[in-house]
């Protein structure tokens, strides 16, 4: 898998009865055997806080790769990606549990995020 980009965005809401600015969006665009892919994450913006006060971690800095700063929302769609591989088969997932988001930013799978991102 090469990445070639990487990106997140927080959600603002479209009508005022949506809760979209509640939740971020995370994006990787990669290369899968010749093949352009684009895979995002939909979870709780909240998340972040949580990940950060639990790992004391900088959220808005969390991995520094090639003189770049990752913050959570550029790189949750990539920790998916390589924390399952069954992601690779998905479009698009979404997740609502801080557990289960929180499994994807490990130790292991930190080293693995780094790996790919230079």
């Amino acid at each position: 898998m090469n990445v070639m980009r990487l990106s997140g965005m927080e959600l603002e809401k479209e009508k005022p009865n949506t809760s979209e600015d509640f939740f971020n969006r995370s994006e990787a665009v990669y290369d899968d055997g010749g093949k352009e892919k684009t895979f995002q994450l939909l979870y709780v913006r909240y998340f972040e806080d949580l990940l950060a006060a639990k790992l004391g971690w900088d959220k808005d800095a969390v991995l520094v790769a090639s003189e770049r700063k990752y913050a959570v929302k550029d790189i949750a769609a990539l920790a998916a990606l390589t924390a399952d591989e069954g992601n690779k088969n998905k479009r698009k997932a979404y997740i609502n549990d801080f557990d289960e988001f929180a499994k994807l930013f490990s130790d292991v799978n930190v080293n693995k995020i780094k790996s790919f991102i230079g």
